[in-house]
């Protein structure tokens, strides 16, 4: 199985792999200067027809724990969520991609939330 990963992501060009770390790596920043929120576990490309890419994070103890979600934790999602955009304005300006599509859907569920 990671030898057909491995070479799948071989054949993705440097500027392919390039355009899908930028907002992983908007996420990671962004979830790094807000403490009190979930740890960044790892960023990785994923393999498939469509080339794309994840960010996880593990969940504080605290919040698992606490029975409920408070509204600071629930802005600091939608910051964070928002970080991958933020981060292909800085490098690409107007030039971002529509791979954060999904992000703006969550970003707009926690905005119902609250």
């Amino acid at each position: 199985m990671w030898n057909i990963m491995s070479n799948h992501l071989l054949q993705v060009s440097f500027e392919k792999k390039r355009l899908l770390a930028v907002p992983e790596a908007g996420h990671a920043v962004l979830a790094h200067l807000f403490p009190s929120f979930d740890w960044h576990a790892f960023s990785q490309l994923l393999p498939g027809g469509k080339e794309t890419a994840i960010s996880v994070f593990y969940s504080r103890e605290d919040m698992i724990y606490q029975g409920y979600t408070t509204f600071g934790y629930l802005k600091m999602q939608m910051v964070v969520a928002h970080g991958g955009r933020c981060a292909e304005r800085l490098v690409h300006g107007e030039d971002v991609t529509d791979g954060g599509s999904d992000d703006l859907e969550k970003i707009t569920k926690v905005n119902a939330v609250i």
